[in-house]
């Protein structure tokens, strides 16, 4: 007998840890969940794999991951009704049944306030983010007009997905830059591309001697974590944002209705 199923569309390759995170917050046997990677933010990809979930009549629910442009993307395809991990809240849509949002361009005062509370110097604290992430406008204009530091101290790394894939070799030039530049700590966007490579920033993070402030607690996991001394964990624990997520999906499956988007639970681990 067919199962009802939520469809599972990502950008960021899924863990078997991940994916049991979703499970245990789902909470439900009865559901299956049938994932469906994309290997970049490209338009014609993205249609294709809800395009996928629309003719399927066993998915109830679709799953998106991979921050807000694949909720972008799911406005745009879906036919069917839909839950996001956000880093932003969204502007409203009628199919989206709610998520939970990582809090990404609003935790970086909370980020920068730790940092000078450590002694570092608000005037030496820099941010590495992804100048073609969809909240990369957002968040380098919360940098400089709430928090209140130079555009001087921003620095980018990634390419523009919907044409390329992203290149981990633009660390080089932006540690290079970093470096140059004086700067005592660097916050991390919590952009996906820097999840996604987090091996290669934390590594190279690593080589430069600079202090980081990481924005997700999923970076000691990475295969050469932090230095000792080094870094600040400062953000969500994704499993433990995808269990939560997991639980709107049930609850979206059970009652219907928008559940809103939740804040996903943060803590602050210095290394």
């Amino acid at each position: 007998m067919a199962r009802d199923t939520v469809g599972i569309i990502s950008t960021i390759i899924i863990t078997r840890e991940m994916k049991q995170a979703i499970y245990n917050g789902l909470a439900n046997p009865s559901v299956r969940l049938k994932f469906s990677f994309v290997g970049s933010y490209k338009p014609n990809k993205m249609k294709k794999k809800f395009q996928k979930f629309n003719n399927n009549n066993n998915v109830k629910l679709v799953m998106t991951l991979g921050g807000n442009k694949t909720y972008d993307a799911a406005t745009q395809f879906s036919t069917k009704p839909f839950v996001s991990l956000v880093g932003v809240t969204p502007a409203a849509n009628a199919l989206c049944r709610g998520g939970i949002n990582l809090n990404s361009t609003g935790g970086n005062q909370a980020r920068v306030d730790h940092l000078t509370a450590q002694g570092k110097t608000k005037s030496k604290i820099g941010l590495l983010c992804n100048p073609n992430s969809s909240m990369n406008t957002a968040e380098e204009q919360d940098w400089i007009t709430n928090i209140g530091i130079s555009s001087q101290n921003i620095f980018h790394a990634g390419k523009d997905t919907t044409v390329d894939e992203n290149d981990t070799d633009t660390y080089d030039a932006a540690f290079t830059s970093i470096v140059a530049a004086g700067m005592q700590a660097v916050v991390v966007s919590a952009d996906p591309f820097f999840q996604q490579t987090m091996d290669e920033l934390v590594s190279d993070a690593n080589d430069s001697g600079v202090y980081m402030t990481y924005p997700l607690q999923d970076y000691n996991k990475a295969w050469e974590p932090p230095a000792t001394g080094s870094a600040t964990l400062q953000g969500p624990d994704l499993l433990m944002a995808y269990s939560q997520l997991g639980a709107v999906a049930a609850s979206a499956l059970q009652a219907g209705g928008d559940q809103g988007f939740r804040a996903a639970n943060t803590a602050t681990n210095d290394l």
